[in-house]
C-alpha cells in the first residue's frame, strides 16, 4: 500500500513560563473595603446610641433648679425665676418633659411620699415683704400636672397616707400672724413695757403690755385625692403650732403649745386628741418640736436672760435637760444638734450628754451614725467622716469627698476635679463601700444631690444631671 510518509523529529523539551513576582502591597479583595466601611459605621452608631457608663441619662442647663424623685422615679424639676417658678416632670432616660406647670408669682416645692399617685406641694409667695400672704398648698395629678385642689394663704404642716394638714398661721407657712410674729415685733402678750425718762434715762413706770388683737389661726386636714375638708380647728393667737418629726412612712401628729404650757398632740386624719400634758415652761415659748418621746421648746426667759432650749419628757411633762443656744435642731429620734459656723455639737436627747463636738460644714444623722463633711477650701481638701455616736469613735474617713446627699442606707459623695469634672459616688452606710455612680464635665459650683430608687441626680449652677444607679447600689 503506497502513501506519503511523515517523519516526526524529536522536539525540544517544553519549559513552563515562570510565574510573575508577587504584588506588594497585595491588592485587597473587592469586597473588603465596603465591609470595613459598614463595620465602622455600625460601631459609630452604636457608640452614639449607648451612653458611656457614667454619663448622665438626663441633662438640663437651667440654673436655680431643685430636684425631687417620686416613689416611681419620676423626676420633678423646680426652676425659680424672678418672682415666678416652673415645675416639670420627667422620666429619666426619655426625651422631653411629661408635663410643665408654670407658677406666675409663686415658687412650687413638691412634697413626695411613698404613693406615686399623689402629688402635694407648697407654692411659696416670692414677694419681698416675707409675710407669706401669697403662700398656698396644692394637690396636682402627677400624670398630667393638672391642679386638683388648692388652699390659698396656708402652709403645709405635714402629710399622712391620704390627708394634708395645712394652717394659715405664719409659723407654719400661712398668712395669719402668730407667736413668732409677736416675738419679731416685740408685741408678745404679757411682755413688760418699760417707760424711761427722756432726760436722765430713769425708769418712770413698768406695765404689762396688752395682748395684740391678732386673728385666731386655723388648722385644716384636706383629703389629698378630692380636696375635701376632713376636719378643721380654730387656734388661739398665742398658741404655737407645729408637727411631730417621725420616720418616713409614719404620719406626724399635729402639735399645739399654749403659753401656760398645755401641750396637745392630735391625729392628722381625724383631728382627735391623742395625747395631752402640761410642760413647766421657763419663759415665753417661741418654737416647739416633738420627736422620739421628747418635746423641745425654744424659750425666751424673763428679764432679758439668754434664750434656752428645754427638753421635756412627752409622757410626763417633766424637764429632761436645758441648753443655752439658739441654733439647735433634732437630728434623728435620739439626738439634738447645735450647729455654729464650722462647728457641730451633738447631744443625747435623753441624758443631755455631749456625744460629738467637732468641725463640720454639713452633717447628717441616721440612727446612731453621724456623718460630718466639709468642702474644699485651699489649702484644705474636702473630707467626709463617719462616727458612731454610741462610742464617739470614727469608723470611716473619705478624704477628698464631700457629702452631697444623705438617704436611708446610703449617701452620695461628690468630688470636683481641677478640670471641672464632677464625680459622684454612693457610699453604703453599713459596709462603707464606695461605688462610682456618674460624672459631669464642665461642672461649676457646689453640687446638691439626691437619689431615687434606680436613679441619682445633682443640681447646681451648671443645671441638673441625672444618672442611672449601678445594680449593686
Amino acid at each position: 500500500m503506497g502513501g506519503a510518509v511523515i517523519e516526526l523529529g524529536y522536539a525540544q523539551p517544553w519549559e513552563p513560563e515562570p510565574e510573575p513576582p508577587p504584588r506588594w502591597p497585595p491588592r485587597p479583595p473587592t469586597w473588603l473595603v465596603p465591609a470595613l466601611v459598614a463595620a465602622v459605621t455600625l460601631l459609630t452608631l452604636g457608640a452614639a446610641a449607648t451612653p458611656r457608663q457614667w454619663d448622665p441619662v438626663l441633662s438640663q442647663r437651667d440654673q436655680n433648679t431643685s430636684l425631687h424623685f417620686g416613689a416611681d422615679d419620676t423626676a420633678y424639676l423646680t426652676t425659680q425665676r424672678i418672682r415666678s417658678g416652673r415645675l416639670q416632670a420627667y422620666r429619666p432616660g426619655r426625651a422631653g418633659a411629661l408635663w410643665t406647670a408654670n407658677f406666675p408669682g409663686g415658687y412650687p416645692v413638691p412634697v413626695l411620699d411613698a404613693d406615686p399617685t399623689l402629688l402635694t406641694m407648697t407654692v411659696y409667695d416670692p414677694a419681698p415683704d416675707g409675710q407669706a400672704t401669697g403662700n398656698a398648698v396644692q394637690g396636682r395629678d402627677p400624670r398630667t400636672g393638672h391642679m386638683l385642689w388648692t388652699r390659698p394663704g396656708t402652709g403645709l404642716l405635714g402629710i399622712g397616707a391620704d390627708v394634708a394638714v395645712v394652717t394659715d398661721r405664719q409659723e407654719g407657712g400661712g398668712a395669719v400672724p402668730g407667736p413668732a410674729t409677736f416675738d419679731r415685733l416685740g408685741l408678745d402678750p404679757g411682755a413688760d413695757v418699760v417707760v424711761l425718762d427722756p432726760v436722765d434715762g430713769s425708769v418712770i413706770s413698768t406695765r404689762r403690755a396688752a395682748a395684740p388683737d391678732w386673728p385666731a389661726g386655723r388648722i385644716e386636714a384636706v383629703d389629698r385625692r378630692t380636696g375635701r375638708s376632713r376636719w378643721t380647728r380654730t387656734v388661739a393667737p398665742d398658741v404655737l403650732i407645729g408637727t411631730e418629726e417621725v420616720p418616713a412612712g409614719r404620719a406626724p401628729r399635729v402639735v399645739e403649745l399654749a403659753l401656760d404650757g398645755r401641750l396637745r398632740l392630735s391625729d392628722p386624719a381625724t383631728g382627735e386628741t391623742r395625747h395631752e400634758t402640761r410642760l413647766g415652761l421657763v419663759g415665753r415659748p417661741l418654737h416647739v418640736s416633738v420627736t422620739g418621746g421628747v418635746v423641745v421648746v425654744h424659750q425666751q426667759p424673763p428679764a432679758g436672760e439668754p434664750r434656752v432650749s428645754v427638753a421635756y419628757d412627752l409622757a410626763t411633762g417633766t424637764t429632761s435637760w436645758s441648753q443655752d443656744t439658739q441654733t439647735t435642731s433634732f437630728c434623728g429620734e435620739r439626738y439634738r444638734c447645735a450647729s455654729e459656723p464650722g462647728t457641730l455639737t451633738v447631744t443625747d436627747l435623753a441624758s443631755g450628754s455631749v456625744r460629738f463636738r467637732g468641725r463640720s460644714d454639713l452633717f447628717m444623722v441616721n440612727g446612731d451614725r453621724l456623718i460630718v463633711s466639709w468642702e474644699a477650701i485651699l489649702p484644705r481638701p474636702a473630707g467626709t467622716q463617719v462616727y458612731d455616736l454610741r462610742t464617739g469613735r470614727r469608723s470611716q474617713d473619705y478624704r477628698g469627698w464631700f457629702l452631697a446627699s444623705f438617704e436611708d442606707g446610703a449617701s452620695l459623695l461628690v468630688q470636683q476635679t481641677s478640670g471641672g469634672t464632677l464625680l459622684v459616688s454612693t457610699v453604703a452606710h453599713a459596709s462603707g463601700r464606695v461605688t462610682m455612680v456618674g460624672r459631669a464635665t464642665g461642672w461649676i459650683g457646689t453640687a446638691s444631690c439626691t437619689r431615687g430608687v434606680r436613679y441619682a441626680g445633682c443640681v447646681g449652677p451648671s443645671g441638673v444631671r441625672i444618672w442611672r444607679l449601678p445594680r449593686e447600689t
